[in-house]
């Protein structure tokens, strides 16, 4: 996991960071003495667990909070503060949050991120739905896709079921067009930004991935109708009735394949 911490004295800061790091469950771990340059680190990195002072300089550790939430909505909050009553004020504010009791111990500090953790892999994966429309949700709620062609480019690769495709292939489905110009590299460029940074603020790090070969879904990280119909799941297939990603005019391919499957 990736973490933030932030404190406006320097040396509970480096201790809280000391902390934080020693865990096998922390990948990263970004300190900061100023919550606004936290935030303006916040807007362009991916963030698993903040860890935040309460008694801050222009805001305090619960407005900062507030304001990493709207960026990384799936973002795990832990206060560090020598005073409990604060945590009433949290869920007046509706933060769900851990706390750390000042001074506080490395175990301590490892607890909460144990904590953390298993949370996490409780938490439901991308749930897609494939049959009839198509749809993406997080927690029953649709993922909020800044661009209604990055939704289309999440279903297109998720029809192609974790094989890498290439900026041509996508072209031609998306665009339905062989063509190739700088226009539609730049747009492509501009949907898989708004695609892994959405990802990113929901925690779904290992759903989408890109290299030298082309873009990709993890299938292993995704909860697709689709994909378990496709493992032998009577239920899904049960929920198949004919329509398969209903917006996509790319997509009757596969549905033609499947409606052979089924009548075999």
């Amino acid at each position: 996991m990736i973490a933030l911490c932030v404190d406006d004295e320097y040396i509970p800061l480096q201790s809280l960071k000391k902390a934080v790091e020693s865990s096998n469950k922390i990948s990263e771990v970004h300190a900061f003495d100023d919550e606004n340059d936290a935030l303006e680190w916040a807007e362009t990195h991916s963030l698993d667990v903040a860890f935040l002072d309460i008694e801050l300089h222009s805001m305090n550790g619960l407005e900062l909070a507030k304001e990493l939430l709207k960026i990384h909505p799936q973002t795990a909050i832990v206060f560090c503060t020598s005073y409990e009553q604060y945590a009433v004020k949290a869920i007046k504010m509706h933060i769900d949050a851990g706390y750390l009791i000042k001074p506080f111990r490395k175990s301590q500090v490892h607890e909460e991120i144990d904590h953390i953790a298993e949370k996490r892999l409780q938490r439901q994966r991308l749930k897609v739905k494939c049959f009839g429309d198509f749809e993406a949700l997080v927690d029953n709620h649709p993922l909020a896709l800044k661009r209604k062609r990055t939704k289309e480019l999440l279903a297109y690769l998720i029809d192609r079921r974790g094989a890498s495709v290439t900026t041509a292939q996508i072209c031609a489905a998306l665009w339905e067009d062989d063509s190739i110009d700088d226009k539609k590299r730049d747009m492509l460029y501009h949907l898989v930004a708004d695609l892994r940074t959405t990802l990113d603020a929901y925690g779904l790090h290992d759903v989408f991935a890109s290299g030298r070969s082309g873009y990709s879904v993890n299938t292993e990280a995704v909860d697709c109708d689709f994909y378990r119909m496709l493992a032998g799941d009577e239920q899904a297939a049960r929920q198949y009735t004919g329509e398969y990603m209903n917006q996509y005019s790319w997509a009757e391919y596969t549905n033609s394949w499947l409606e052979r499957e089924i009548a075999e």
